[in-house]
């Protein structure tokens, strides 16, 4: 009886399929807080975020960055929200370091009026929802 040596196949990804894993890669390691924001003057506002914002781990220095936000402008423009409405806009962060359970959004910046949410505390999803008041 002869023993015949078995050799893994050669497998061929193409660019499409290299960039869908490392994109799916890229978004397990990202942090989404879709935020509510509730005007509640007679006036419209305008918001805007800055990229500035960050997640703060309470047990770490480090600073988790603001990747890409959504539904908001970056600063300098503002978005508009009419009095007595809300708006609705996402952010998305990098990755918190494994061992963090609790965090801040934390938006800085040179003026009043910055974003900010203590607290959070982290869950296995790592998607939140907040409001900013």
């Amino acid at each position: 009886m002869t023993v015949k040596e078995i050799t893994k196949p050669k497998t061929h990804l193409s660019e499409e399929v290299h960039a869908a894993i490392k994109e799916q890669q890229a978004q397990e390691g990202q942090v989404i807080v879709h935020c509510h924001f509730k005007n509640e003057s007679y006036f419209e506002v305008g918001i805007r975020i800055w990229k500035t914002t960050f997640l703060c781990p309470t047990n770490a220095e480090d600073k988790i960055k603001l990747m890409h936000a959504e539904n908001i402008t970056m600063y300098p423009t503002y978005t508009g929200v009419k009095a007595y409405l809300s708006h609705h806009f996402t952010l998305v962060f990098s990755a918190l370091p494994k061992d963090c359970s609790l965090f801040h959004l934390v938006e800085e910046i040179p003026q009043p009026g910055a974003f900010r949410v203590d607290n959070i505390s982290r869950n296995q999803t790592d998607i939140y929802h907040v409001n900013i008041c």
